[in-house]
């Protein structure tokens, strides 16, 4: 058992908690949603708490009593506003609700007027004074989210949120301060990143934009003086250059509500979250917006540094969470099973001593010297792959370059130098399982997917490129692969973890050209991947770099083969 496995528990149930975002019965989420509809005049007076049976019983009448347009836009906006941490600020979430009452439920113009309301709160002497400017509302600040909405007065968490001061100033100070000819070549490299990114998926302006309409956001903003631009506008092309200084994973605000005074609370608070992993006290924020976010880049770089940084992500709404792994549990599960020694000495007909990379290059001796190839090496570790007790799955994929041929300039790759095999679980039947692909046809559409993968991402090395670049992965555990995807929903790509490593030739450690890939095809949540599983399948991925590492140091090769479309396959393993 992995040391650290109990210490990993928690960190199961933090990311379901921020992934499913309406928990259990969703009461608290009702609770949310029925005051913020009272809160904004939709749902009758505030006396509708005090009738007969209590809060839950309320709150049933208030959203049974509601028109059902109302109710919908409400809980769409609480969701929103509850990414990517499973939670959202009563505070925020009781200006938003004010706002949608404000406009008479025009929800573009209520999120406008709920970034400035937060921008205006976080500037006020005194914040009750804006509540009595832009909604009417009197009397002393109330405590709680109910209170205030009983008593139609001012709402204000105690903790300050200094970072907002001044934030439109600040953010616009960055593209003024550029020169004219600098904005549009700064705007059109984010643009072109963005839009080279798997999914983007930002609500703006009360609709969800994908890449090229956030690409075209920017494109506009590069055509644009800075003080024409909107405040959407600002907040993206903000969010955009924060992205790039920080390296955080934009997606990770997939479906959530892009604002100024938002962007900025999530890199706060996720600064804050790694100075209290990294156990240092809080530093003082910049007041440059750039230097936020490298104050955000220089914590996740030491971040990385004993932590691998994953992704949990949901394919049907393109959703993505961030959690970090100690990089200690992987090194715990790295000493080869007396299992997999036991299958790698009896299929080449020699012993097998050692660890690390160094057994590793002994079964790629030993393969060889059998009469067999790398590849075989592969096989083997495939099939006690799918078979592991601990991380068992229905398909084991392996992606790596084929030779050392074109490792000195990898964004030279082509399809065929591509290596991808897939090891299937014995006993697994793809008919049964609903998957409409067959052994073969599974295999030849992953293998076509993966290798395009490879040299794509390879273009990252280059700045002349064949064509557009694909960012690199981190390690990343996924449900709903198939929602959105032809060709996942063909081949069975259901609930999967993949894991990138690295390889290495003439002293070059390149990234982004190997992974592992895991898949089960039957959805149970207890089937999901979890993040404790990580350790388990990192080692896979570690183990494939070693193998890859023997293979060009050796100048061998993996069979060409599997660089192609092939007509059968060994079937299940």
């Amino acid at each position: 058992m992995i040391e650290t496995e109990t210490a990993l528990a928690p960190l199961d149930t933090d990311v379901r908690y921020r992934l499913r975002v309406l928990h259990d019965d969703a009461a608290e989420d009702d609770r949310a949603v029925a005051l913020g509809l009272l809160a904004a005049g939709r749902a009758g007076g505030p006396e509708t708490l005090a009738e007969p049976g209590g809060d839950r019983a309320a709150v049933a009448r208030i959203l049974d009593r509601v028109d059902g347009r109302d109710r919908a836009l409400f809980y769409d906006a609480w969701y929103r506003m509850k990414i990517p941490y499973g939670e959202a600020e009563p505070d925020s979430w009781y200006v938003l609700a004010l706002a949608l009452g404000r406009t008479s439920g025009d929800l573009p113009a209520a999120l406008d007027l709920h970034a400035r309301v937060l921008l205006l709160l976080a500037d006020a002497e005194d914040p009750a004074a804006v509540f009595a400017r832009e909604f009417g509302l009197t009397g002393e600040p109330a405590g709680t989210l109910k209170d205030a909405v009983l008593a139609g007065a001012p709402f204000l968490r105690a903790t300050p949120k200094p970072w907002r001061a001044r934030l439109r100033d600040r953010a616009l100070a960055v593209w003024t301060g550029l020169r004219e000819e600098e904005r549009p070549l700064l705007l059109l490299e984010f643009r072109q990143r963005v839009e080279g990114l798997e999914q983007v998926r930002f609500f703006l302006d009360g609709r969800t934009e994908d890449n090229r309409g956030v690409g075209a956001v920017l494109q506009r903003c590069a055509s644009t003086d800075p003080a024409a631009w909107t405040d959407s506008q600002l907040a993206v092309a903000t969010l955009a250059l924060m992205w790039r200084e920080a390296g955080f994973c934009l997606q990770e605000l997939n479906q959530s509500i892009i604002s100024l005074p938002l962007v900025a609370d999530f890199v706060v608070r996720r600064v804050r979250a790694y100075e209290q992993v990294l156990g240092i006290p809080p530093a003082p924020l910049p007041e440059g917006i750039a230097d936020l976010a490298r104050l955000y880049g220089g914590l996740r770089v030491r971040i990385e540094r004993d932590h691998l940084r994953c992704l949990q992500f949901d394919g049907s709404n393109w959703e993505r969470r961030e959690f970090l792994v100690p990089r200690r549990s992987c090194a715990e599960a790295l000493p080869l099973p007396a299992t997999l020694r036991g299958r790698l000495e009896t299929a080449f007909g020699a012993p097998l001593a050692g660890e690390g990379p160094a057994a590793w290059a002994a079964a790629v001796d030993n393969a060889v010297a059998a009469g067999l190839t790398p590849t075989d090496v592969i096989r083997t570790l495939g099939a006690w792959a799918v078979a592991d007790e601990l991380l068992p799955v229905d398909y084991a994929i392996f992606t790596a370059p084929m030779s050392n041929a074109k490792l000195a300039a990898p964004w030279t790759l082509d399809y065929e130098d591509v290596f991808c095999y897939t090891a299937f679980a014995g006993g697994f039947d793809w008919s049964a399982e609903g998957v409409p692909f067959d052994f073969v046809r599974i295999a030849n559409a992953i293998g076509q997917r993966l290798r395009y993968n490879v040299v794509k991402k390879a273009q990252n090395y280059t700045l002349v490129r064949r064509f557009k670049a694909q960012s690199f992965n981190v390690p990343d555990i996924a449900v709903a692969e198939d929602a959105n995807h032809e060709g996942h929903r063909a081949a069975g790509i259901r609930m999967s973890c993949r894991v990138p490593t690295h390889v290495h030739h003439e002293g070059i450690t390149w990234k982004g050209l190997a992974d592992i890939r895991l898949n089960r095809t039957f959805y149970r949540e207890h089937l999901e991947f979890r993040p404790s599983d990580i350790p388990a399948a990192s080692r896979l991925a570690e183990w494939l770099g070693w193998i890859a590492d023997a293979v060009y140091e050796r100048g061998l090769e993996f069979d060409a083969k599997y660089g192609k479309k092939l007509p059968r396959t060994e079937g299940a393993a």
